[in-house]
């Protein structure tokens, strides 16, 4: 037990981080007290604002996660998305890590005609749309370098 509270002292306080990764920014501040989590507030935000997941630090391995749901935004684009990032034991968070994904959708009329398309993000990245209407076939496959 004297393992557990010597890390519990170890703990950054009152972490403040805020950091860009592949365009996304990952931010943790709070205060840790008595060695629990729930005075952090964390979140990852998207490029422009398009997406902000508000998220909770849980305890995992030597580390923490950084985990939670938001809503996605952007021009006729809009969905859900869950995102997630592993920190160090001083909640550095590690890059290659972070993983932004869910559903999207856009539901727009044009001339009249409307047009529903939905699909996938991976990895914070639009990986795929489709629509199958009875009058207009459209696929859309998007591809990311």
């Amino acid at each position: 037990m004297k393992e557990d509270q010597s890390n519990e002292n170890c703990l950054p306080k009152n972490p403040d981080i805020s950091t860009e990764i592949s365009g996304n920014t990952v931010s943790i501040s709070g205060e840790v007290a008595g060695g629990s989590l729930s005075g952090l507030v964390a979140g990852i935000e998207g490029q422009n604002n398009s997406f902000k997941i508000n998220a909770t630090v849980t305890s995992k391995d030597e580390g923490f996660l950084i985990s939670g749901v938001g809503n996605y935004t952007n021009g006729p684009l809009e969905g859900e998305l869950t995102g997630s990032i592993q920190t160090d034991g001083s909640f550095i968070p590690d890059p290659s890590t972070l993983n932004v994904g869910g559903s999207v959708k856009v539901s727009q009329e044009i001339s009249g005609i409307l047009i529903e398309l939905s699909g996938a993000m991976e990895n914070g990245s639009l990986k795929s749309l489709s629509s199958n209407h009875t009058n207009i076939k459209v696929f859309i496959e998007l591809v990311s370098n």
